[in-house]
């Protein structure tokens, strides 16, 4: 049911390493981990997306919250919450010290609680209605604790009020230099229209350039007054598997209509999907292989499109020892990429600028590049048989063979396709 509401929920994992030794002197390592559940009952909290900047609630109108509860083996239960809502400090994604610790808001009540209320789901399921009643901004943090097994779990968000963008007072979200704007979708598939919301402007212009990892892709510029409507443009295949918009405001110079800076910019990521990117190998080969016999098997594509593969084929006892679970190419290849395309501007040193020189924005990325995994054990010599690359045409079939070495046992065969 967590899952179900875009929720993850995870219990402990608990690893193990054991060590066996011959009476030679030589041993061998093994790591698996099993899963424990340090609770009985468990608790989420998903806060929806606002229409604010970022994905922002508005302060000032109803948000519902999606509440669930569960046992340990993941059945819905009614059960008693408490909820607690705190204001947090402002920060930037280089300050990690400890003065921005959300302990430090959950202790200091009296300074920081702004909401406290009991609560009951139903049969696993509750919705909290939020109001601040009240013009309120920046970020929060929202705690959900079951009141007899223990659990808690939080989120931070973000909160604006209608009408902010227009707002001249100079305590505005955000800095003196961010444009918060929006997508209407966080993930587009090639052929769509990416939609973005930009805060109106009477004067001046946007420029609006779209960037990937390596280069610029498209830019354009949106007059004063066409930002009233959304600005759309396509998303294509060369913006997998993903793109940052980035939006620069240019305002005239020695305005008086407002105090902002003469140049405003703020950038959003985009994932993109190329359906023709994805494959489906299908295999045809036998049940059973005979040792020292040759092996036929036909290769094709579910869809008759063409691409490029190898063949592996590997003992099933040895991946069965590392639990090994076949991988997904496609989610390594199209991983998220971080900004790779830098800009320069000397806006901010322009005489009559009335803003703050802030550099606001800096972009990760690479999700997939994780830390060294420990070695796995290696007991004897695996049936390993590596073939290709080759190339199938759309629509066609391939047929290949190789011989099986003397071995008894299970192996998996596997192949690896790559669009061409």
């Amino acid at each position: 049911i967590l899952a179900q509401h875009g929720i993850e929920a995870k219990v402990i994992n608990a690893r193990f390493v054991t060590r066996v030794f011959e009476r030679g002197g030589d041993f061998s390592i093994d790591r698996y981990d099993i899963k424990y559940s340090p609770f009985t009952h468990y608790v989420g909290v998903k806060m929806p997306a606002g229409k604010g900047w970022n994905g922002a609630i508005y302060s000032d109108e109803n948000t519902l919250v999606p509440i669930v509860t569960v046992d340990e083996k993941g059945r819905p239960v009614s059960r008693s919450l408490k909820i607690e809502v705190y204001k947090m400090d402002w920060r930037w994604w280089w300050e990690r010290d400890d003065t921005y610790s959300l302990a430090r808001y959950v202790s200091n009540k009296s300074e920081n609680l702004l909401v406290q209320a009991n609560f009951k789901t139903v049969d696993g399921k509750g919705t909290f209605q939020l109001n601040f009643d009240e013009k309120r901004y920046g970020r929060h943090l929202i705690i959900v604790r079951d009141l007899e097994s223990g659990h808690t779990c939080g989120q931070v968000f973000y909160v604006s009020y209608s009408g902010w963008w227009d707002d001249p007072s100079p305590d505005k979200p955000g800095g003196a230099e961010m444009l918060s704007f929006s997508t209407d979708k966080d993930e587009y598939q090639v052929g769509e229209e990416i939609r973005l919301n930009i805060p109106p402007f009477n004067e001046g212009r946007a420029l609006v350039t779209v960037e990937s990892g390596s280069k610029l892709i498209d830019k354009f510029w949106v007059p004063a007054g066409e930002s009233k409507e959304a600005v759309t443009f396509k998303a294509i295949a060369g913006m997998t598997p993903n793109v940052f918009v980035n939006v620069s405001l240019v305002q005239p110079h020695n305005k008086t209509s407002n105090n902002l800076p003469i140049r405003l910019y703020g950038i959003e990521k985009i994932k993109v999907v190329d359906k023709e990117s994805i494959l489906n190998p299908l295999i045809e080969m036998a049940d059973v292989l005979e040792p020292e016999k040759r092996v036929h098997l036909k290769v094709s594509e579910k869809d008759g499109k063409a691409m490029t593969y190898t063949i592996a084929v590997v003992d099933d006892g040895l991946l069965d020892l590392t639990r090994f679970k076949t991988p997904d190419p496609w989610s390594e290849f199209y991983s998220l990429k971080a900004l790779g395309v830098k800009t320069w501007d000397i806006y901010p040193y322009v005489i009559g600028d009335f803003g703050l020189n802030a550099n606001l924005l800096a972009i990760g990325g690479d999700e997939y590049l994780g830390g060294k995994q420990g070695k796995k054990a290696n007991r004897f010599k695996p049936v390993v048989r590596f073939l290709g690359p080759f190339k199938l045409a759309a629509g066609d079939e391939a047929e290949h063979e190789f011989t099986m070495p003397n071995y008894v046992g299970s192996v998996r065969t596997m192949v690896v396709t790559d669009p061409t």
